[in-house]
C-alpha cells in the first residue's frame, strides 16, 4: 500500500527532478563546511544553471527542483 503511493508520487514527479533535487541539497550542504552557507548556496545555484545552459533543452522545472534542494540545504546548514 505504502510502496504503491511513493511509486505513484515518484512517477509523478519524475525521478529526474528528485535527482536534482537531491543532488543539490547535498552540494549545498556539503559545500557549506568549507564556506558560509549563503555562498555555498549560491554556488550550486549557479552550477545548476550552468548544467541547464549546457543541455541542448533548458527545463524550467529542473531548474525549480535545483532551487528547491538548494533551499533546504541552506535550511539544514542553519538550524
Amino acid at each position: 500500500m505504502c510502496r504503491r503511493k511513493i511509486q505513484e508520487i515518484i512517477c509523478k514527479i519524475g525521478m529526474d527532478k528528485l535527482v536534482h533535487f537531491f543532488c543539490s541539497a547535498f552540494l549545498t550542504i556539503a559545500l557549506g563546511h568549507f564556506f558560509h552557507w549563503g555562498i555555498a548556496a549560491g554556488i550550486t545555484l549557479a552550477l545548476g544553471v550552468v548544467k541547464e545552459l549546457t543541455d541542448s533543452y533548458v527545463d524550467k522545472k529542473d531548474l525549480i527542483a535545483d532551487a528547491l534542494g538548494v533551499l533546504l540545504g541552506a535550511f539544514i546548514l542553519i538550524i
